[in-house]
């Protein structure tokens, strides 16, 4: 039985994470302390839960449905809305080395980042659209690694707590990307457990 395991991020394009309130763009890529992008533990737990439940679902069995609420919480879950889940996801960083090397040289940071611009196009015309230009900081693509475990509080003798990983690692092939706009071409990434 395993309480923690590695989730490795693989991100395959352009992605970003953020409130959409940049200082320069109009939306920049959030950082940590040493300026370095990574995924909110929140965000990807919103992601594979999800994947959690859509899998549930697509095997129409309540039983797992349940469990899924369970590990995740609250939003329908049998122990009610505001219930804690018996999982947590923590955030997504670049790998140490790489992180101790990119922090440490601003050249290198900074190549961790693109900008791109998109606009809107007038049906009738196929135009721009007029102040619709956008533009957004971004991070490459690029490998981070986030840790999911089993709640410290959470009980041990739980019979979830011998399947959990099984669950969510059978899920994790349904997030097909991650950060804002993924539905829009940024973010692709594939999301898996480390060995």
């Amino acid at each position: 039985m395993r309480m923690e395991r590695s989730l490795l991020i693989d991100i395959r394009a352009f992605w970003i994470t953020g409130t959409g309130r940049g200082r320069i763009h109009d939306a920049e890529t959030i950082v940590d302390s040493a300026g370095l992008p990574y995924l909110p533990g929140r965000h990807l737990r919103g992601l594979i839960r999800d994947a959690v439940e859509y899998r549930a679902e697509l095997s129409k069995a309540q039983v797992d449905l349940d469990k899924a609420r369970r590990l995740f919480g609250g939003w329908g879950s049998p122990e009610g809305d505001n219930a804690p889940g018996l999982i947590e996801v923590r955030d997504a960083r670049l790998t140490s080395p790489v992180a101790q090397a990119t922090g440490k040289d601003p050249a290198l940071r900074d190549a961790l980042f693109a900008v791109v611009h998109a606009t809107a196009i007038q049906p009738e015309t196929g135009t721009a659209a007029d102040r619709s230009l956008r533009s957004f900081r971004v991070a490459v693509p690029m490998r981070l690694r986030g840790q999911i475990a089993w709640r410290p509080d959470a009980a041990a003798d739980d019979p979830l707590a011998r399947e959990w990983d099984g669950i969510v690692e059978r899920a994790l092939p349904l997030v097909l990307g991650v950060g804002a706009h993924r539905h829009r071409g940024l973010g692709e990434a594939v999301l898996s457990f480390a060995p």
